[in-house]
């Protein structure tokens, strides 16, 4: 037993430097994973050891009928076991030298491998050191405990209930919504006002609210940007975790005392989980921790494979939750689902428990939309397409000006699905006689930029940072306001909180950065503030930039046009223009035409599962309006003979008519590809006629071929 025991050691270390290690590492690094899976201070711990200790378990247990049954093939099996858990140590490390390709990387791992396990077979000094090294594993867990961010998590801190302030106008309801990545410039249209034919919504809330058209937020991070919202304070270093235990004094704990909250809290845990069970209490430690493990297993997977070897992996980047969401070519209905339940699912789910029977409550939601990964349509249903655009790669865009438009085109519709959402809460505050009561609140959290050769989340010395990143929509209707009011003030996300008490008449000693929007002379900045360098790079993978800085920016005499500039030029919709988010500059004149085929034809594969064949050989979409999932999404290859032709757009012909143009492009294996949207109320109940055209140009004629769409 000796002998087991020692080999049992063996692979407690290993295991510990293979896995436990480089995972405890990364998520010690960004403890706003945890947050996100609402996990308990206990989880922690248990989270710790099995990182530690299940690993070596499960593979002692693999052992054990050889070790007992053939001492040789005991000794084989251990031998290989404890070299591929070496390999997998020191794959990361090869992956992460520079100019060393993935499959580079892979092979001398594997090189190392073997000559591992050769010393390992051979020499009892070697055995005997990784026993000792199972003791420097136990450090690993309690290293991870200790860490800034990870200690306060584990180990927290009670927060008073003497935190509570009671409202003098209690009986007026908060309803306040956050949205996730909206600048304001996707909301305008080209003379700088809300676009209504796009967004009828934000429009109909715009006519009877004050609108702060020089709003700016004060971080590009969730993590910091919803904290300030919320707290009416500029975060500090020492604050960086969205919890209640470093932010006490925000909205929840001011009206807990005096209202019923109803409120879903996305990525921060502001509320206190005693006063929020009621919408989006923490779960039971079992699906806690499955979900962890679950979201953990994909980052691991991302650690020790190379990122150049063009696997499928979960993506990491884009979220702190729900990694397993299907990549581009997996598209698995059920994992579809799942990602809609998180956010439209859930956001209309919110929507359904407001009622009118009581006035004293804060309805409050976060909502990760419309941040990527884009999925839905103005409709609000899903579309089967991947999480990451084509032309975003490491958190950043790539030089390809098509692409781009490709994705802000994805991100103008989701933000339509926003505006539909918004639509559904007015109608149904007015269907629970509230609207006229409550004081609204609807604003984002930051922007987001689309500028080529840049990070998403665009930094201070970016062209369009200004415009893309800091503006953002704030509207706050008070209680009977019936009119539009448009303020120039120079407003920051830190003035909302400092409103709210202003017009709910309440009496606290608290201190804020921000001031009330509705003192006069209250606000009276030149400057604008934002943090920069606390979380610049926001994916697991990367490591943070420890740094902290409050940079100032003078108020510009107008908001920037670049971004909008480019946004008209691309999805034009003045009255009497066609192609709105449906047509790319290529060639919208064929909009609303019946399609003039030639005789010739191009095969094309269509990717749409629900193109099937119509009574005439054509083909058709079946439209269910009660569908959860949407046909105004396809995507396809371009093959056959043309396939080597230049042929730069489609076009999208739904019941004889041309509803959209959409560009072509190359795949990184040379096949020609194509994607796009086709608007979803031309499409009518039962079947409607498909097709799919080539936008051929020849000798400066327009020529359409007609795509024979099979499997």
């Amino acid at each position: 037993m000796e002998r087991f025991f020692n080999r049992f050691f063996q692979l407690i270390a290993l295991c510990a430097f293979a896995i436990g290690q480089p995972l405890l590492d990364k998520l010690g690094a960004h403890p706003e994973f945890f947050v996100a899976h609402r996990n308990e201070h206990v989880d922690f711990f248990y989270l710790a050891a099995a990182l530690i200790f299940i690993p070596p378990a499960l593979l002692a247990i693999i052992e054990a009928p050889f070790f007992f049954l053939n001492a040789a093939a005991g000794t084989a099996v251990h031998v290989i076991i404890c070299s591929a858990l070496a390999g997998l140590t020191a794959l990361p490390v090869f992956t992460a030298i520079p100019g060393l390709t993935g499959t580079l990387a892979i092979t001398s791992a594997f090189l190392f491998m073997i000559g591992f396990g050769l010393l390992f077979s051979r020499y009892l000094g070697l055995q005997r050191f990784c026993v000792a090294l199972a003791l420097a594993a136990l450090a690993f867990p309690i290293f991870f405990l200790t860490r800034p961010g990870i200690r306060e998590l584990a180990y927290p801190k009670l927060v008073g209930s003497d935190v509570r302030f009671k409202g003098d106008k209690v009986e007026i309801p908060l309803v306040m919504i956050v949205f996730d990545e909206l600048p304001l410039t996707a909301l305008l249209d080209g003379s700088l006002t809300i676009d209504a034919q796009r967004f009828p919504n934000f429009a109909r809330l715009a006519s009877t609210s004050d609108w702060f058209k020089n709003a700016t937020a004060v971080s590009t991070h969730t993590t910091l940007a919803v904290p300030a919202i919320l707290t009416g304070r500029l975060p500090t270093k020492e604050q960086r975790l969205p919890v209640l235990q470093s932010h006490p004094e925000n909205l929840f704990t001011l009206l807990q005392a005096s209202r019923h909250l109803h409120a879903i809290e996305q990525i921060t845990r502001l509320c206190p989980d005693n006063a929020c069970q009621a919408a989006g209490a923490p779960a039971n430690f079992a699906a806690r921790i499955e979900g962890s493990l679950a979201d953990i297993a994909a980052i691991y997977l991302n650690i020790v494979i190379p990122q150049d070897l063009g696997l499928a992996l979960p993506n990491v980047s884009t979220n702190w939750t729900g990694f397993w969401s299907p990549p581009k070519s997996s598209r698995k209905k059920k994992s579809l689902d799942s990602r809609r339940k998180d956010r439209v699912r859930t956001f209309r789910s919110w929507i359904q428990q407001i009622d009118g029977e009581s006035t004293a409550v804060l309805h409050y939601a976060h909502q990760l939309l419309p941040h990527m990964p884009y999925q839905f349509v103005p409709s609000g249903r899903a579309y089967q397409a991947g999480d990451v655009p084509r032309s975003y790669r490491n958190e950043a865009w790539e030089n390809d000006d098509v692409g781009i438009t490709q994705a802000y085109q994805m991100f103008l519709l989701q933000v339509a699905a926003c505006d539909t959402l918004l639509g559904e809460l007015i109608d149904k505050l007015k269907a629970e006689e509230l609207w006229d009561k409550s004081l609204v609140v609807v604003t984002a959290d930051h922007g987001a930029s689309f500028e080529a050769n840049a990070h998403r989340r665009s930094h201070p010395h970016n062209a369009r940072f200004f415009e893309d990143m800091l503006p953002i929509p704030l509207f706050i209707k008070r209680p009977g306001q019936t009119t539009a009011a448009v303020s120039e003030v120079n407003a920051e996300s830190i003035d909302i909180l400092p409103s709210i008490v202003d017009v709910l008449g309440i009496n606290t000693a608290w201190q804020f950065d921000g001031s009330s929007l509705f003192k006069q002379g209250a606000v009276q900045r030149s400057k604008k503030r934002i943090i920069v360098g606390e979380k610049r790079k926001q994916s697991i993978l990367q490591e943070e930039n420890l740094s902290y800085e409050i940079l100032e920016f003078d108020v510009p005499a107008t908001l920037p046009r670049t971004t909008l500039d480019w946004k008209t030029a691309r999805f034009n919709n003045q009255p009497g223009s066609p192609g709105g988010l449906f047509a790319l500059p290529l060639h919208r004149e064929l909009l609303g035409t019946r399609p003039e085929a030639s005789s010739a034809a191009l095969s094309l594969d269509i990717r749409n599962p629900s193109v099937s064949p119509g009574q005439a050989g054509g083909v058709v979409l079946n439209f269910r309006p009660e569908s959860k999932t949407t046909l105004a999404f396809v995507s396809g290859a371009i093959l056959g003979d043309l396939a080597n032709r230049n042929i730069r757009s489609v076009a999208i012909s739904i019941n004889e008519k041309i509803e959209a143009i959409t560009p072509t492009f190359l795949l990184p294996k040379g096949t020609m590809f194509f994607e796009g949207f086709f608007p979803e109320e031309v499409l009518k109940r039962g079947e409607n006629q498909f097709a799919v055209y080539a936008i051929d140009d020849q000798n400066g004629a327009v020529v359409l071929i007609p795509a024979r769409i099979g499997p």
